[in-house]
């Protein structure tokens, strides 16, 4: 059942649904990513190539890796969201224990913050990183 308040709500089975969907969806895009890059990595290091070629393919593979990276950060916050569910918490934030409003997870079916913590969560991270 979906309950709202003010432009907040709790996810109701239809989004839980939805939610375990894409987390199939984008777990088999995920794989099938990385066997592309595996059978790309095989071609290439048995290739004869100069170093145009090499440098190209190089690229490449760095592009392939962050998009590689991003997938799973995505299927990582999608299966944070279904342990959320089982323990009552998805669509509450993380940080201050609010409601998640409801244009934020229709936008990010998988938020763990609401969007005011998630922009502190990210600055904090921003201001870490560049301190290491």
């Amino acid at each position: 059942m979906t309950t709202m308040s003010r432009g907040v709500h709790a996810p109701g089975r239809t989004q839980c649904d939805e939610l375990e969907g894409l987390f199939g969806e984008q777990r088999a895009i995920l794989q099938a990513r990385l066997q592309t890059l595996r059978d790309t990595g095989r071609a290439v290091m048995s290739d004869v190539r100069d170093a145009d070629e090499e440098s190209a393919d190089l690229m490449d593979l760095g592009v392939s890796m962050r998009v590689l990276e991003l997938g799973s950060q995505v299927v990582r916050g999608i299966e944070t969201a279904l342990w959320r569910r089982k323990a009552g918490a998805l669509g509450v934030c993380a940080d201050c224990r609010i409601r998640i409003s409801r244009r934020r997870l229709e936008a990010v079916p998988f938020a763990e913050r609401c969007r005011d913590c998630q922009l502190q969560f990210q600055d904090r991270s921003a201001k870490w990183t560049r301190s290491q």
